[in-house]
């Protein structure tokens, strides 16, 4: 199985829990509106109309009051707002969090020392009759606002108090739900969700809802949304972990109403079946990270054996090159030795050089640990000894030494190096000892942030006119200029050439 088809069976396992990424936009977008929806049903159709449906949903539940939905209404009109660039909705989105502050905090007030409940009920009580504004809803409006106010923040401590206030505000709402699928009457016995909505609480949950789809990559919401290994086992653990417990505490509250079972005996049975699901959530969590690791294990062996495979032909590739290479100058040399003018034999030595410098690059290539670098200390060593041996220079008295780093170098800056030191040890050996024995020495040392490359001789020195001559001479600047490199000369007392060039470098045309 290829690579391919991992990837494909890693892909297209159960994930039925995905949100895309880029759908959260409109996510934010229709959960707004649908709190606008919520709140104009309210106000027309429920209070304008009279239609109780819209108002308390099914009978003997508290109604939802005007100012509810005007809150609903303002806070989703604020969030929709909000990603518009234009100044002016920058401005509206402020106004109707702080309109959004005032109708809560008005009606807590009033709560608190008119003894009502609430605007709608002190400015209307025949009408509103025993229904009011709860604190929950004046809390949730609170916590509304404070997101409002965060939602375009981008530090970190700003986008975490966002996070963790419109997450519990989904969460508290969440509790109001599910206590009045199972027991209506039972969120009225709290002082606090006292004269709470059913409506209200499925607004504000929407609203929150929208605040943490908005931007989803900075809340747990991305989970979601991401393909990481532990993102989809967090989403195929989400039905067993979230939806299955609310189930099972239904059908406990259920059967305790009807007398079945007394409430100790349901806290016994909520008990051992939250620690089985955990313990479920555990283990199931465990496996499935496990098949996860081994596609993975599986991934990274396939990838070794392409790579190992790919090594393989790169070697061979350089092999051949090499042994290309070596048969060009072996029929150079053959040709060399059958010259007698001594102008030509010079000449094709030059070539024969440059071109088993070029060799040596690949001979070291093959065995390399890195196919595309070349440890320099190994092939100036080679590149030397070959100048050493094919001008003789032990009889002619010529001492060849070479000081370098053992420091890997690309191979697209190595063979320049070494056929810049074939050509400045070439130029040294004819025309710095013309007639007695010296010194040459090359020095290759990498500095980090520059290699320094340098080529000294103790011969009797060149004019700068004749430096600047030949085809060796047009040769080495070339290679310079490849290397992005800078070039100081003297040749006043011995030659002394020293180039510098960056180790990290994209190679130029030339």
């Amino acid at each position: 199985m290829n690579l391919d088809s991992h990837i494909g069976r890693f892909e297209s396992s159960w994930d039925p829990f995905r949100i895309p990424e880029e759908l959260c936009p409109r996510l934010t977008t229709l959960f707004g509106i649908l709190a606008i929806v919520l709140g104009v049903a309210n106000l027309v159709l429920g209070w304008g109309l009279g239609m109780d449906a819209f108002k308390r949903g099914l009978g003997g539940l508290s109604a939802m009051v005007p100012c509810t939905g005007i809150i609903l209404i303002a806070a989703a009109t604020a969030l929709l707002a909000v990603p518009q660039s234009a100044a002016w909705a920058k401005r509206c989105a402020r106004v109707l969090a702080a309109l959004v502050a005032a109708i809560a905090a008005a009606n807590l007030v009033v709560r608190l020392v008119l003894d009502s409940q609430g605007i709608d009920h002190f400015i209307m009580p025949e009408v509103i009759g025993a229904d009011g504004f709860s604190y929950s809803t004046s809390f949730n409006a609170m916590v509304v606002t404070g997101c409002l106010l965060l939602i375009q923040q981008t530090e970190e401590r700003s986008i975490l108090v966002f996070n963790t206030i419109a997450t519990f505000g989904l969460l508290l709402n969440g509790v109001i739900l599910f206590a009045y699928v199972c027991d209506p009457q039972s969120v009225y016995q709290i002082w606090f969700f006292s004269t709470a909505s059913v409506f209200t609480s499925v607004g504000f949950a929407v609203i929150f809802l929208a605040f943490l789809v908005y931007r989803p990559h900075t809340s747990w919401v991305r989970h979601f949304s991401d393909s990481g290994i532990g993102s989809i086992g967090a989403r195929r653990l989400f039905p067993l972990v979230v939806l299955m417990p609310l189930l099972i505490c239904y059908g406990l509250v259920s059967l305790q109403l009807s007398g079945s079972i007394t409430a100790t005996f349901g806290y016994c049975v909520v008990a051992i079946v939250m620690i089985t699901v955990a313990g479920f959530a555990i283990f199931r969590n465990a496996a499935l990270e496990n098949e996860d690791q081994q596609r993975i294990n599986e991934y990274i062996a396939e990838l070794q054996r392409s790579n190992e495979d790919k090594g393989v032909l790169i070697a061979e590739v350089y092999h051949r090159v090499k042994n290309n290479l070596q048969q060009v100058a072996a029929i150079i040399d053959f040709e060399r030795r059958g010259l007698e003018d001594e102008y030509s034999r010079e000449r094709l030595a030059g070539i024969l050089g440059r071109v088993k410098t070029i060799a040596f690059v690949h001979q070291l290539l093959i065995g390399a640990g890195t196919p595309s670098h070349v440890d320099m200390e190994d092939f100036l060593s080679q590149v030397t000894e070959g100048l050493s041996s094919g001008f003789d220079l032990e009889k002619r008295g010529i001492a060849l030494t070479l000081e370098a780093a053992p420091v890997e170098l690309s191979i697209d800056a190595a063979v320049p190096v070494g056929l810049l030191v074939n050509e400045l040890v070439t130029n040294s050996i004819k025309h710095a000892f013309p007639d007695k024995g010296g010194e040459i020495a090359v020095t290759y040392r990498d500095d980090g942030d520059r290699v320094i490359l340098r080529v000294t001789d103790s011969g009797d020195g060149y004019e700068e006119k004749q430096q600047n001559q030949g085809i060796g001479s047009m040769i080495i600047q070339g290679f310079v200029r490849q290397l992005r490199g800078q070039m100081k000369a003297s040749t006043a007392d011995g030659s002394d050439i020293t180039i510098e060039f960056k180790p990290k470098f994209r190679a130029k045309k030339v």
